[in-house]
């Protein structure tokens, strides 16, 4: 059935609805609105309390006429949603892959990859051919749409190219076993959870079976920027309002938390797709430099609106419109002169503008 078949079904229903409520409703109020008129006539009722009673019909008599005819019509627009929720728990379950790789990261690679989101005939990501290699600290930059995050979600799984490859190690990364990716990869995004938990568990949640080293718990910490948070409140502290003595946090000490958390996991390459959006420049920043200069021993993918944070990155990729047009260090970038140089300039010159006033 047509979108417009239903909006039609449903104007006619809520018709249909108000032309049987609004008569008899309007026939009712009358009936009893005279009955209480002639028993308060009769000397059987006070005045008072008939101008109350027939103030609390009218009332009802509103409620019925508006509430009823409007639910009607919600019920036979919702109901067509049901399809599409059918639709959905019919869907064949994805066949879980069942590689192991057993050895430790070497190379993430994408080959001539290209993508397009259900039912649009637009690729968000044409030929996009790259590789990230062991330790190697990579940030993606572009503009809203040039398919930043659309890299990040191929990997993750959360969807397959449409063409091209990408792979582990020369594994199909579509092959791997679910535990397998989680060993390799751990990822912190804009819209992360707030747990209301323990600061502790905040952060543990990355990898439970550590979440009682203390050590390694404060060292993720202040890779995070959490540090003065924990020296301020405790490490065991409740945070949220769901205990009584929990304590409520800003949005950007939550976002802290989260990349935190996301430092604190083990696995072997940390994605962060613009984690530090509700931080200042400067905090951003010192993440960052504070993140890589303490990860080492692991692979990066760091995504963020903000120039300023990319120069601590081994190498740039620059998308625009789903393509790789520019690849290289932050210097060599800005000798090019070409759209990455534009970008930082005109970020540069905002943050001027802004000390300046």
């Amino acid at each position: 059935m047509s979108e417009g078949v239903k909006d039609k079904g449903s104007i006619r229903l809520s018709k249909f609805g108000c032309f049987i409520l609004h008569p008899s409703v309007f026939y009712n109020y009358i009936y009893t609105a005279s009955f209480l008129y002639h028993t308060a006539e009769a000397g059987n009722m006070e005045f008072g309390l008939f101008v109350a009673l027939v103030s609390q019909l009218k009332h009802l008599t509103y409620t019925i006429t508006s509430f009823i005819p409007y639910t009607i019509t919600s019920m036979s627009e919702h109901i067509f949603y049901c399809n599409d929720v059918e639709k959905f728990f019919n869907l064949p379950n994805k066949v879980e892959g069942n590689t192991w790789i057993h050895e430790d990261f070497d190379t993430l690679e994408f080959q001539n990859v290209t993508f397009s989101y259900p039912n649009t005939k637009i690729p968000v990501l044409t030929n996009v051919s790259f590789t990230l290699r062991k330790n190697e600290k990579l940030a993606i930059v572009g503009e809203n749409g040039a398919g930043k995050t659309t890299v990040i979600k191929l990997i993750l799984g959360l969807y397959t190219p449409d063409a091209g490859v990408i792979t582990v190690n020369n594994f199909n990364i579509n092959e791997l076993s679910s535990a397998s990716r989680k060993k390799f990869f751990s990822a912190v995004f804009q819209d992360f959870y707030q747990y209301n938990l323990t600061v502790r568990e905040n952060i543990g949640i990355g990898d439970i079976a550590n979440m009682n080293n203390d050590s390694d718990i404060l060292e993720a910490a202040s890779q995070g920027n959490a540090d003065k948070l924990i020296q301020t409140i405790g490490i065991d502290t409740h945070l949220g309002k769901i205990y009584e003595s929990g304590t409520d946090l800003s949005f950007g000490q939550w976002q802290s938390l989260a990349i935190s958390r996301g430092v604190f996991s083990n696995s072997k390459i940390i994605i962060l797709d613009e984690p530090t959006a509700a931080i200042d420049p400067e905090a951003e920043a010192k993440i960052y430099h504070s993140f890589i200069k303490s990860a080492e021993n692991k692979s990066c993918i760091m995504i963020s609106h903000r120039l300023g944070s990319t120069r601590f990155a081994n190498r740039i990729l620059v998308f625009k419109d789903g393509r790789i047009i520019e690849n290289g260090t932050h210097d060599e970038l800005m000798v090019k002169r070409g759209h990455y140089k534009y970008m930082f300039d005109s970020q540069a010159k905002q943050y001027c503008e802004v000390k300046a006033k």
